[in-house]
Protein backbone atom coordinates (compact mmCIF):
# COMPACT_ATOMS: atom_id res chain seq x y z
CA UNK A 1 0.00 0.00 0.00
CA UNK A 2 1.33 3.71 -0.44
CA UNK A 3 2.28 5.67 2.49
CA UNK A 4 -0.71 7.00 4.39
CA UNK A 5 0.07 10.33 3.14
CA UNK A 6 -2.79 12.32 0.94
CA UNK A 7 -1.72 12.28 -2.58
CA UNK A 8 -1.39 10.55 -5.58
CA UNK A 9 1.11 7.90 -6.50
CA UNK A 10 2.42 6.15 -9.41
CA UNK A 11 3.45 2.69 -8.60
CA UNK A 12 6.91 2.22 -10.10
CA UNK A 13 8.20 -1.45 -9.92
CA UNK A 14 8.03 -1.91 -5.68
CA UNK A 15 8.31 1.40 -4.87
CA UNK A 16 5.27 4.11 -4.68
CA UNK A 17 6.71 7.56 -5.98
CA UNK A 18 4.10 10.62 -4.66
CA UNK A 19 2.96 12.53 -7.79
CA UNK A 20 3.56 16.27 -6.36
CA UNK A 21 0.58 18.24 -6.57
CA UNK A 22 -0.13 21.88 -6.44
CA UNK A 23 -3.17 23.85 -6.07
CA UNK A 24 -4.83 25.78 -9.26
CA UNK A 25 -6.34 28.86 -8.96
CA UNK A 26 -5.09 30.52 -12.09
CA UNK A 27 -7.35 30.60 -14.69
CA UNK A 28 -8.76 32.76 -18.07
CA UNK A 29 -10.80 33.14 -20.55
CA UNK A 30 -10.65 31.89 -24.40
CA UNK A 31 -12.55 32.47 -27.12
CA UNK A 32 -13.26 36.14 -27.26
CA UNK A 33 -12.19 36.93 -30.47
CA UNK A 34 -14.57 34.09 -31.99
CA UNK A 35 -17.38 35.50 -29.62
CA UNK A 36 -16.66 38.59 -30.94
CA UNK A 37 -17.09 37.78 -34.46
CA UNK A 38 -20.31 36.12 -34.25
CA UNK A 39 -21.74 38.44 -32.50
CA UNK A 40 -21.85 36.55 -28.90
CA UNK A 41 -23.41 32.91 -30.60
CA UNK A 42 -20.26 31.04 -30.25
CA UNK A 43 -19.29 30.36 -26.42
CA UNK A 44 -16.25 31.53 -24.55
CA UNK A 45 -14.27 29.24 -22.32
CA UNK A 46 -12.57 29.61 -19.28
CA UNK A 47 -9.76 27.66 -18.66
CA UNK A 48 -7.46 26.64 -15.44
CA UNK A 49 -4.00 26.72 -16.20
CA UNK A 50 -0.53 25.25 -14.43
CA UNK A 51 3.15 26.80 -15.18
CA UNK A 52 5.53 25.41 -17.06
CA UNK A 53 5.60 23.45 -20.54
CA UNK A 54 5.98 20.16 -18.78
CA UNK A 55 5.46 18.53 -15.43
CA UNK A 56 8.70 17.80 -13.34
CA UNK A 57 6.76 14.33 -11.96
CA UNK A 58 7.91 12.09 -14.69
CA UNK A 59 6.07 8.42 -15.38
CA UNK A 60 8.20 5.97 -17.23
CA UNK A 61 5.15 3.68 -18.14
CA UNK A 62 2.64 4.06 -20.86
CA UNK A 63 -0.24 2.16 -18.74
CA UNK A 64 0.94 3.01 -15.17
CA UNK A 65 -0.51 1.70 -11.86
CA UNK A 66 -1.36 4.83 -9.55
CA UNK A 67 -2.92 5.25 -6.26
CA UNK A 68 -5.22 7.63 -4.45
CA UNK A 69 -4.86 7.67 -0.83
CA UNK A 70 -7.80 10.41 -0.43
CA UNK A 71 -8.48 13.44 2.04
CA UNK A 72 -11.25 12.45 4.69
CA UNK A 73 -14.53 12.34 3.09
CA UNK A 74 -13.80 12.32 -0.35
CA UNK A 75 -13.56 9.61 -2.53
CA UNK A 76 -11.45 8.64 -5.91
CA UNK A 77 -14.87 9.71 -7.58
CA UNK A 78 -13.45 13.17 -7.07
CA UNK A 79 -11.18 12.67 -9.16
CA UNK A 80 -10.76 13.07 -12.80
CA UNK A 81 -7.65 12.04 -14.95
CA UNK A 82 -7.07 15.16 -18.05
CA UNK A 83 -4.92 15.54 -20.72
CA UNK A 84 -3.65 18.97 -20.72
CA UNK A 85 -3.49 21.12 -23.71
CA UNK A 86 0.43 22.82 -24.04
CA UNK A 87 0.25 26.67 -24.78
CA UNK A 88 3.39 28.08 -24.73
CA UNK A 89 4.98 28.33 -20.93
CA UNK A 90 1.70 26.49 -19.21
CA UNK A 91 -0.43 23.53 -19.59
CA UNK A 92 -4.29 24.16 -19.21
CA UNK A 93 -7.68 22.87 -19.76
CA UNK A 94 -11.59 23.78 -20.12
CA UNK A 95 -13.06 24.09 -16.92
CA UNK A 96 -16.44 25.82 -18.05
CA UNK A 97 -17.87 28.18 -21.14
CA UNK A 98 -20.18 30.54 -21.20
CA UNK A 99 -22.70 32.72 -23.23
CA UNK A 100 -23.38 32.15 -26.58
CA UNK A 101 -26.56 30.23 -27.91
CA UNK A 102 -26.18 26.94 -25.58
CA UNK A 103 -25.49 29.07 -22.49
CA UNK A 104 -22.96 27.96 -20.31
CA UNK A 105 -21.71 24.67 -18.55
CA UNK A 106 -19.27 23.94 -15.82
CA UNK A 107 -16.98 21.18 -15.32
CA UNK A 108 -14.13 19.60 -17.52
CA UNK A 109 -14.59 19.38 -21.30
CA UNK A 110 -15.26 15.82 -21.65
CA UNK A 111 -13.63 14.86 -24.26
CA UNK A 112 -10.24 15.73 -22.49
CA UNK A 113 -11.07 13.12 -20.19
CA UNK A 114 -9.28 9.89 -19.28
CA UNK A 115 -11.25 7.02 -18.25
CA UNK A 116 -10.07 4.85 -15.65
CA UNK A 117 -11.52 2.18 -12.85
CA UNK A 118 -10.43 3.00 -9.11
CA UNK A 119 -10.52 0.04 -6.81
CA UNK A 120 -11.48 0.33 -3.20
CA UNK A 121 -8.20 -1.37 -1.27
CA UNK A 122 -8.33 0.15 1.96
CA UNK A 123 -9.76 3.33 4.21
CA UNK A 124 -9.09 5.73 2.31
CA UNK A 125 -6.65 4.33 -0.43
CA UNK A 126 -7.88 3.67 -4.16
CA UNK A 127 -5.83 1.62 -7.00
CA UNK A 128 -6.57 3.40 -10.15
CA UNK A 129 -5.98 1.35 -13.26
CA UNK A 130 -6.36 2.41 -16.92
CA UNK A 131 -8.12 0.82 -19.53
CA UNK A 132 -5.90 1.75 -22.70
CA UNK A 133 -2.32 3.32 -22.63
CA UNK A 134 -1.54 7.02 -22.17
CA UNK A 135 0.21 8.67 -25.29
CA UNK A 136 3.20 10.87 -24.92
CA UNK A 137 2.25 13.74 -23.26
CA UNK A 138 0.81 15.93 -20.27
CA UNK A 139 -1.78 14.85 -17.94
CA UNK A 140 -3.00 15.77 -14.64
CA UNK A 141 -5.83 14.10 -12.06
CA UNK A 142 -7.94 17.49 -10.72
CA UNK A 143 -10.11 17.28 -7.82
CA UNK A 144 -11.96 20.69 -7.83
CA UNK A 145 -13.32 22.30 -5.22
CA UNK A 146 -17.08 23.20 -6.37
CA UNK A 147 -16.29 26.96 -6.61
CA UNK A 148 -17.46 28.57 -9.83
CA UNK A 149 -17.10 31.67 -10.78
CA UNK A 150 -18.82 34.92 -13.03
CA UNK A 151 -17.74 36.20 -15.86
CA UNK A 152 -18.13 39.88 -16.07
CA UNK A 153 -16.88 40.10 -20.04
CA UNK A 154 -20.07 37.68 -21.01
CA UNK A 155 -22.67 38.35 -23.10
CA UNK A 156 -26.14 36.76 -22.77
CA UNK A 157 -27.63 35.56 -19.86
CA UNK A 158 -25.72 32.96 -17.93
CA UNK A 159 -22.50 34.31 -17.35
CA UNK A 160 -21.32 31.30 -15.13
CA UNK A 161 -17.57 29.78 -15.30
CA UNK A 162 -16.70 26.76 -14.32
CA UNK A 163 -14.47 25.07 -11.52
CA UNK A 164 -11.14 27.17 -11.28
CA UNK A 165 -9.66 26.24 -8.41
CA UNK A 166 -8.92 22.99 -6.56
CA UNK A 167 -5.56 20.64 -6.29
CA UNK A 168 -4.02 19.36 -9.65
CA UNK A 169 -1.91 16.24 -9.11
CA UNK A 170 0.42 16.82 -12.97
CA UNK A 171 2.53 14.20 -14.71
CA UNK A 172 4.68 13.63 -18.11
CA UNK A 173 4.26 10.85 -19.68
CA UNK A 174 7.66 10.87 -22.13
CA UNK A 175 7.84 9.91 -25.97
Amino acid sequence: LPPPEVGVYWKDGSNFVMVQGQAIAQAKAGGRAGSFFTDGLRNQHWDAYVDGPTSKNVVKERRPAFYFYVPDGSTSSDYVLIKLNKKGDRREFQVGSFGGISGGKSGVQRDKEVPFKAGHIGIRIYRITLSEDLKPGQYAFFMGTGQSATMSGAMGGNRSGGVASGRIYDFSIPE
